[in-house]
Order: C-alpha cells, then sequence, then structure tokens
C-alpha cells in the first residue's frame, strides 16, 4: 500500500470511553429480558452522570 499510495498522513484512532460509557457497561451485565434494566436505561446513565452510589443494588461510584 505505501507502494502505490505513499506514507499514510492522517490516523484515525477510536477510544471508547469504558468508565463512563452507558451502553458499554449495560452490555457488561446478564440480560434478564428485553423490557428491565441492562435491555432499556432505566436512569442508569443520569445515577453515572450524578455520581450515584447505587442503582438498583448495583454499586455506580467510581471511587471503588
Amino acid at each position: 500500500m505505501t507502494r502505490f499510495y505513499g506514507t499514510p498522513s492522517i490516523f484515525f484512532t477510536f477510544v471508547p470511553d469504558d468508565t463512563n460509557g452507558c451502553l458499554n457497561l449495560r452490555m457488561a451485565l446478564p440480560l434478564k429480558d428485553n423490557l428491565s434494566f441492562p435491555a432499556v436505561d432505566g436512569g442508569f446513565c443520569e445515577a453515572i452522570r450524578n455520581n450515584g452510589e447505587h442503582f438498583q443494588n448495583l454499586s455506580v461510584n467510581q471511587a471503588g
């Protein structure tokens, strides 16, 4: 590729936010059904944004 197109001048990198990404965190939890948390948000993102301690018996405290 370098022989035909030359050396690359732009590098695109993508890094998802794994500690605050609501969808990433919800996908890491086991599903019970498609109508309740974690399949639907149900206030989980709001709890993370407000630095809450717990959300439905799940610790969302980022300190530990």
